[in-house]
C-alpha cells in the first residue's frame, strides 16, 4: 500500500506518463484535461474518494507542482478542498504549500537520501466514538522514509473520552511510531482540579497510554485559585485579568511572583524571595 502511494505522488511530480499507474477499480485519469477522479481508491486501508487538478511545468529551471482537490473523502472524514505546491530543485522537493480548512503544512523530502523534514498544523471538531472534542494538534516528522522521529504538542478542550468528561488535555509528544513518550499531559476536570500525568502511548493501542500513566502531581482549583504540588514545589498561583498572574511558593526556593504578560509569552516579572527583590524579564518559547 506505501508502495502505491508512493508511487502515486512521485508520478505527478515527475509528469510522467500515466499508464503504469492506471488500475481500472481504484482511479479515473484524464492527461489531456489533466484531472484525476479517485472512487474509494484504497491506500494503506482507508478508501479515499476525489476531484484533483493538477499542473506539472518548469519555471526557471525548476520543475513545478501544484495540485488542487475538492471534495476529498478519506474514510470518514470530508475536505472540501485543498491545496499542494511543491517545487523540485535537484534531488530535493521542497513542499512550500499544503493546506485545507483547518490544516496546514510545509517540508522537504531529500529523493536521493530518501529522508524528509514535515511540519504541520491542524485544528478540528472531533466527533468520534471515543473522542469528542476541540482539537488542536501542532507536530513536525523527519527522518529517513523507514526510521523517523515525530514531537509535538496536541491539545483538546471542552471534550470527552468514552464517558471521561474534560475542560482540557494538553500533551507534549516525542517519539518514533509507533510509541511515544508523552511529557508535560495536564488534565483539566470540571470542579476538579488539575492533574498531570506521564506515560508512554503505543498508538496502535491507544488504551495503552491510561495503563501506564503516573500520576505526576495534582492541582486543586478552589474559587480562581490554584493548589500545586508538584515535585518540591507547594503554593498557590492565581490568574489576574489577561496579563497578570501572582504565584506564592511554601516550599522549595519560597517567596512570591508577579508577572505581567508583554507579548508572545514574554513576561516582565516582579520576584520576592527572602530579602530580595529582583525585577527581569522572562521569555518562554513553546513549539
Amino acid at each position: 500500500m506505501k508502495k502505491k502511494l508512493f508511487t502515486f505522488i512521485f508520478f505527478l511530480l515527475l509528469g510522467l506518463k500515466p499508464g503504469f499507474l492506471l488500475y481500472a477499480s481504484y482511479a479515473e485519469f484524464d492527461p489531456a484535461g489533466r484531472r484525476i477522479r479517485l472512487a474509494e481508491f484504497d491506500i494503506g486501508g482507508h478508501q479515499i474518494s476525489g476531484d484533483f487538478n493538477y499542473q506539472v511545468k518548469k519555471e526557471g529551471g525548476h520543475l513545478l507542482f501544484l495540485l488542487e482537490g475538492r471534495d476529498l473523502q478519506i474514510g470518514e472524514r470530508r475536505f472540501d478542498s485543498f491545496t499542494l505546491k511543491a517545487v523540485r530543485r535537484g534531488n530535493i522537493l521542497f513542499i512550500e504549500k499544503f493546506e485545507s480548512l483547518g490544516f496546514s503544512g510545509k517540508g522537504n523530502i531529500d529523493l536521493k537520501e530518501k529522508s524528509f523534514l514535515f511540519e504541520l498544523a491542524v485544528r478540528w471538531q472531533e466527533d468520534a466514538a471515543r473522542l469528542k472534542g476541540e482539537v488542536e494538534l501542532k507536530a513536525k516528522a523527519w527522518g529517513s522514509f523507514d526510521n523517523f522521529l515525530v514531537s509535538g504538542n496536541f491539545n483538546a478542550y471542552d471534550g470527552a473520552y468514552d464517558d471521561f468528561v474534560f475542560e482540557r488535555l494538553r500533551c507534549t509528544f516525542f517519539g518514533s511510531p509507533p510509541v511515544f513518550n508523552l511529557n508535560d499531559v495536564e488534565l483539566v476536570l470540571p470542579g476538579k482540579g488539575i492533574f498531570s500525568l506521564g506515560g508512554t502511548l503505543d498508538i496502535r493501542d491507544p488504551d495503552s497510554f491510561f495503563p501506564s500513566a503516573e500520576l505526576i502531581s495534582h492541582k486543586l482549583l478552589v474559587e480562581g485559585w490554584h493548589f500545586f504540588a508538584d515535585e518540591g514545589e507547594v503554593g498557590l498561583s492565581k490568574r489576574i485579568g489577561d496579563k497578570f498572574d501572582f504565584r506564592v511558593e511554601a516550599e522549595g526556593e519560597g517567596g512570591a511572583q508577579l508577572r505581567y504578560n508583554l507579548e508572545n509569552n514574554n513576561f516582565l516579572k516582579l520576584r520576592m524571595q527572602g530579602d530580595e527583590t529582583i525585577l527581569g524579564v522572562e521569555r518562554r518559547r513553546e513549539f
